[in-house]
């Protein structure tokens, strides 16, 4: 495999990670412009280098969408919440999330595809990982996760979310080669 191959999960895996500290530096701060911006470059230049664009683009969409219609319903249902500062767009949650999501989709058809070979193991991994973003994410001033319950929905959401786009990633060829350790 040639190295540019190998390396790209890594950069996958990096990108992403770099994405979700700006998104919750910059929140914390009351710049979340920034964790976007920062988003967006990741989601472009993993655009720009991804085999068959269109359905990456179309998975990444798809994830970005059940992030928005999910961190609303945890925003109204008052399991989440995010300080004013932290806020961007007139979304209940704000539109950085958005594009975490979408960053966390890069990683489906790549790094994570073996989430989509078990889709019992995706449900598990979602309800252990979400929270434990979230949970981060809190800890960091860029949200707030309302109590047990918070966390409870936190990973409800996970536990559907992940399987159905670990199943819409792993529709079709890889994007990438896995991660081995």
């Amino acid at each position: 495999m040639p190295t540019a191959a190998r390396l790209r999960p890594w950069l996958l895996v990096a990108g992403q990670q770099a994405a979700w500290f700006a998104c919750a530096l910059s929140a914390a701060a009351g710049r979340p412009a920034v964790g976007l911006s920062v988003t967006l470059a990741f989601l472009a230049a993993h655009l720009a280098t991804a085999p068959e664009r269109a359905r990456e683009a179309l998975l990444l969409l798809a994830a970005a969408l059940v992030g928005a219609a999910g961190d609303a319903a945890l925003v109204l249902g008052g399991g989440i919440d995010f300080p004013a500062g932290a806020r961007l767009g007139p979304l209940p949650a704000p539109v950085w999330m958005l594009g975490l999501w979408a960053a966390f989709a890069a990683l489906l058809r790549g790094p994570l595809r073996w989430l989509g070979r078990d889709l019992r193991l995706a449900a598990a991994a979602g309800a252990l990982a979400g929270p434990l973003a979230y949970r981060g994410g809190a800890a960091l001033g860029a949200l707030e996760v309302r109590g047990g319950a918070g966390l409870v929905a936190v990973g409800a959401l996970y536990a559907l979310a992940l399987p159905a786009l670990a199943g819409l990633a792993r529709a079709g060829p890889p994007a990438t080669a896995e991660v081995t350790a």
